[in-house]
């Protein structure tokens, strides 16, 4: 297993195929669809991680958001949208990081991760719904870019040279 931490002036990136992964206020990327998107690990330094790319490695954004919409064979799911954050901002959070992790096939999978899950919050039975504060902080730093224009990404990935 081979990952190394992001270079700062990076930016992490994952694309939304979903239809209901977000709303049109800020934040936009809805936090239940990042509580579903981040999963546990046990055998890497970091609790648990949402997988996507490395801007400055991935040259075939739209072609893999395709291909991945096509391989679910749900005709609902299709290439909607690119969610991105810089790694120095994630990195500014303390318990929040970007790993370069290389995939078979995927020279440019990268982890957004959390380090250390925080605990719940206490709430009330007048409020029992439960969600990590964890993930409003992460919606609040990421960005979109609709699949129709990719342009921002684009202009992103030349202010940064690859690894």
């Amino acid at each position: 297993m081979l990952f190394w931490l992001a270079d700062a002036g990076d930016h992490w990136l994952h694309h939304v195929l979903q239809g209901k992964a977000l709303r049109s206020d800020h934040p936009r990327v809805k936090t239940k669809y990042l509580e579903n998107c981040f999963e546990e690990v046990d055998d890497k330094p970091w609790a648990s991680e949402m997988s996507g790319r490395a801007l400055s490695l991935a040259l075939d954004i739209r072609e893999r958001a395709e291909a991945a919409a096509i391989a679910s064979g749900a005709a609902s799911i299709r290439f909607r949208h690119v969610i991105y954050a810089e790694v120095a901002t994630v990195r500014s959070a303390g318990n929040l990081n970007v790993y370069v992790e290389p995939i078979d096939g995927d020279d440019a999978h990268a982890n957004f991760v959390i380090l250390e899950m925080p605990p719940l919050p206490y709430r009330t039975p007048a409020d029992p719904k439960q969600s990590h504060d964890i993930f409003r902080q992460i919606a609040a730093m990421l960005r979109v870019c609709d699949a129709s224009n990719l342009s921002p990404l684009e202009a992103l990935r030349q202010q940064v040279s690859p690894r």
